[in-house]
């Protein structure tokens, strides 16, 4: 799957709420008044996502949740537009500086000042709440910046959101998911949420999807940190035994070594040995003929042909040798850019290196259990490595 792919698909946590939101409210004929049920419900999303973060232990990613709910839990509360538009200017702010803070743990005293922000900016909805007139400061801050548009909120809310709604995007891209493709769901929700009418089905809705768009990110991330590899991104050893498990006809296994590993790590360090895990990696997922690319562990891959027979699956075991053994590599030093630069400079020191793999096969056969189909692609894995390595061995 390309890399494009792959970032879109990790969006589905901002995705699949915002757009049922959407539906639901394009399907409903006059909006009936919210049950209590439902009134509850944004409550019960907030919570559980606060909870799923909190079992990871981050501030960073507890801390957006909660000021979320508290902007959307106060702008609900109280049916007032300086309240409304004091949440839609600050909420985009407090989420940035939130998630660009360093990451601390949820009992830390270097928390306590961002948990005493939570407090100040309950406070401050409060006292801006009793206020008898709307302070000056909202006032300007309300201007329109054109004057000819026609925006539920300050216009000056929208550039702001804008903006950390790019940075969120940005880095939900690089990364791929976690907890930005969260906070990016969130305060999208947040703001089609204000503005509607506080109480109104539709603002029920949007705080429904503004509290679902987090927990769904915490749930991908739990999902990513048992079933992905962190170090190269394939699916890991838990996965491999669950596809395994799934398998009820004939399938392919081949089982994958980098030659002389520890050799390589003993000349050119560990990071480098990382390096070329992640490179041998990228060249065994882009597999054909079926397969699927797995990390058994440690300098060992696996590929799963199901449906396969070894002789069907040996032309495509043979094309990944081959991408691996002619295909050299750049190691990273600490010196270098981690993007090409337009002017590059050659390296000093480190060059190109390559590596390559002994690969086994084996094929199930009758009622042969996935253990036993592994241990049989490794005993011919050894007989290539015995065979001078860089080569498969199918029989």
């Amino acid at each position: 799957m390309q890399p494009l792919a792959r970032t879109v698909l990790a969006m589905w946590p901002l995705a699949l709420p915002l757009g049922a939101a959407a539906l639901w409210l394009s399907e409903r004929g006059g909006l009936p008044a919210p049950g209590p049920v439902f009134v509850a419900a944004p409550h019960l999303a907030f919570g559980a996502a606060a909870l799923l973060a909190a079992r990871f232990g981050q501030a960073r990613a507890v801390l957006p949740i909660a000021a979320a709910w508290l902007a959307l839990a106060a702008a609900g509360r109280f049916d007032l537009s300086a309240v409304r538009d004091a949440v839609a200017l600050g909420l985009p702010l407090v989420l940035v500086g939130f998630t660009l803070l360093p990451d601390r743990s949820l009992v830390s005293w270097r928390t306590l000042p961002r948990y005493a922000a939570l407090v100040a900016m309950a406070a401050g909805l409060l006292v801006l709440a009793e206020q008898p007139q709307v302070p000056v400061w909202l006032e300007l801050l309300r201007a329109p910046l054109w004057p000819d548009a026609a925006f539920a909120l300050p216009q000056l809310a929208w550039v702001v959101a804008a903006l950390a709604g790019a940075l969120f995007a940005v880095r939900a891209g690089h990364a791929r998911g976690g907890a930005d493709v969260g906070t990016l769901g969130a305060l999208l929700a947040a703001l089609l949420a204000l503005s509607a009418a506080p109480g109104s089905p539709a603002f029920i809705a949007w705080s429904i999807a503004a509290g679902l768009c987090p927990l769904l990110a915490g749930i991908e991330a739990s999902h990513r940190l048992a079933y992905r590899d962190a170090l190269t991104g394939l699916p890991g050893r838990r996965a491999l035994d669950e596809h395994l498990a799934r398998q009820a006809g004939r399938y392919t296994v081949a089982m994958v070594d980098v030659d002389h590993f520890k050799k390589f790590n003993d000349r050119h360090g560990h990071d480098a040995g990382d390096q070329a895990l992640r490179f041998v990696a990228r060249r065994l997922a882009a597999v054909r003929g079926g397969g699927r690319a797995f990390r058994y562990g440690g300098e060992e891959f696996t590929l799963l042909f199901p449906g396969r027979a070894a002789e069907v699956a040996l032309p495509h075991v043979e094309a990944v040798r081959a991408a691996v053994a002619d295909t050299k590599f750049t190691l990273r030093g600490a010196e270098r850019p981690k993007k090409k630069p337009k002017r590059p400079t050659p390296s000093k020191g480190r060059g190109a290196v390559s590596v390559t793999v002994s690969i086994g096969v084996a094929e199930r056969d009758g009622r042969a259990r996935p253990g036993e189909v592994i241990e049989a692609a490794d005993r011919r894995l050894y007989a290539s490595k015995k065979g001078g390595r860089n080569r498969v061995t199918a029989a």
